[in-house]
C-alpha cells in the first residue's frame, strides 16, 4: 500500500493531456441569452449552439417567448445566404424508328441467310442463332441517337416546395380571371 502511495505521489499531472475546448476547432457558441427560465425570472443558459467561425460569419441569435413554455426558442438568422445550383446532364437513348428504317430492316430480314438457325439439331442452339441474327440486324437498320438534357436542381427545392408553387399559380390565374 505504502508503495502506492508513493508512486501516485511522485507522479507528474503536468504530463497529463491537453483539454480540447472549443477554440481549437474554430467554433463560437451563438446563443449568449437565457433559454430556460424558471421561478423568480431566473434564467440557465440550458442549450448551447456552436459553429465555424469560418463557414458562418453573418449570423444573429434572437430569443422567441412563445409564452407557452418554461423554454426560450432560438431564431437564428444568417443573411447573404448563396446556395449553388447544380446542373445535371442526363443522357437518354432512343432508336430511330421511321418507315424507311423499318423497310430497311424487313429487307436485311428478307436477305439474311438462315441456314444456321434451320440445319441445327439443337433447340437453344438454333434460338442462340436466331437471337443473334435478328439483334445484329435490328441495331444495324435503327442506329441509337443519344440526346442531352440539361436539368438545373436547387437543393433546397423540395417536391412539396414545387407542388406548393404550383397550387399557389392555379389559384392566383382563378383570382384574377374572376
Amino acid at each position: 500500500m505504502q508503495r502506492l502511495k508513493d508512486k501516485l505521489s511522485h507522479r507528474k499531472f503536468s504530463e497529463a493531456k491537453p483539454r480540447i475546448n472549443k477554440e481549437n476547432f474554430n467554433l463560437t457558441q451563438v446563443v449568449t441569452f437565457p433559454t430556460r427560465t424558471y421561478y423568480n425570472n431566473k434564467g440557465t443558459l440550458f442549450n448551447s449552439i456552436f459553429l465555424d467561425n469560418a463557414k458562418f460569419q453573418n449570423l444573429s441569435v434572437h430569443p422567441f417567448h412563445s409564452g407557452l413554455l418554461d423554454h426560450v426558442a432560438q431564431i437564428l438568422t444568417q443573411r447573404n445566404i448563396t446556395v449553388p445550383i447544380q446542373k445535371y446532364i442526363h443522357t437518354s437513348k432512343t432508336r430511330i424508328m421511321d418507315d424507311k428504317s423499318i423497310a430497311k430492316f424487313q429487307s436485311h430480314l428478307r436477305e439474311e441467310a438462315w441456314d444456321s438457325v434451320y440445319n441445327s439439331e439443337d433447340v437453344n442452339g438454333m434460338f442462340n442463332n436466331f437471337h443473334c441474327i435478328l439483334l445484329r440486324q435490328f441495331e444495324n437498320s435503327f442506329p441509337l441517337r443519344y440526346k442531352s438534357h440539361i436539368t438545373k436542381h436547387n437543393g433546397w427545392n423540395t417536391k412539396g416546395i414545387e407542388i406548393s408553387c404550383q397550387k399557389k399559380k392555379e389559384i392566383f390565374i382563378l383570382c384574377t380571371d374572376t
